[in-house]
């Protein structure tokens, strides 16, 4: 599910019209390429669970962290107004977003901040990380085996004494129930 919502986060961003690429970060530094628009690395940074059934139910709180970095082609001060847009653009295109997915709670901005180190800004980079959360639940999945479901039960009645019933000395059931079930892939026999 989480590499589903990293996905689903890229495509949303991609559909709301947001010019941004991924890129490898070390190429960057590296100065083996250029960034003539801005990045935007996708990834989940932490999270949370919470059990909510005693059957094996757990409430996954997940934090999706968004890496902006932006370089300095046109001055510092541009970038920086740039990467301000960039990021309001961002939290307007995710924020309450579903995603298309079963998430319990939609993506929500949580936090935002300037992580440019002295690495970056010497290779006239700077890197905003955009937090955003949401939540998903997830069952453990049976390991023992699918028996399938219940076709039908046969339930016969025999009453004592036999005479009784004025059935004295014949054999089998004196009362019986056919009780069927809808589908299933296994039958009882015996």
């Amino acid at each position: 599910m989480l590499s589903s919502i990293c996905r689903a986060v890229l495509d949303k961003i991609n559909t709301a019209g947001i010019d941004v690429r991924e890129t490898d970060i070390r190429d960057l530094v590296n100065r083996n390429v250029n960034l003539s628009r801005p990045a935007c690395n996708i990834a989940v940074n932490a999270g949370t669970f919470e059990q909510m059934t005693v059957f094996g139910t757990y409430k996954v709180m997940a934090e999706i962290s968004l890496i902006v970095l932006l370089q300095h082609l046109k001055g510092e001060s541009y970038a920086r107004f740039e990467v301000q847009d960039i990021l309001d653009s961002l939290i307007q295109a995710l924020m309450l977003a579903d995603l298309g997915l079963e998430l319990q709670d939609p993506l929500m901005p949580s936090s935002f901040r300037n992580i440019t180190d002295q690495t970056y800004a010497d290779a006239g980079f700077q890197v905003y990380q955009l937090n955003f959360r949401c939540s998903y639940n997830v069952t453990k999945e049976s390991d023992e085996e699918d028996w399938g479901t219940l076709t039908s039960i046969l339930a016969k009645y025999y009453l004592q004494p036999r005479d009784y019933t004025g059935m004295y000395g014949v054999t089998g059931p004196e009362a019986q129930d056919l009780i069927l079930y809808e589908g299933g892939s296994t039958g009882i026999s015996g």
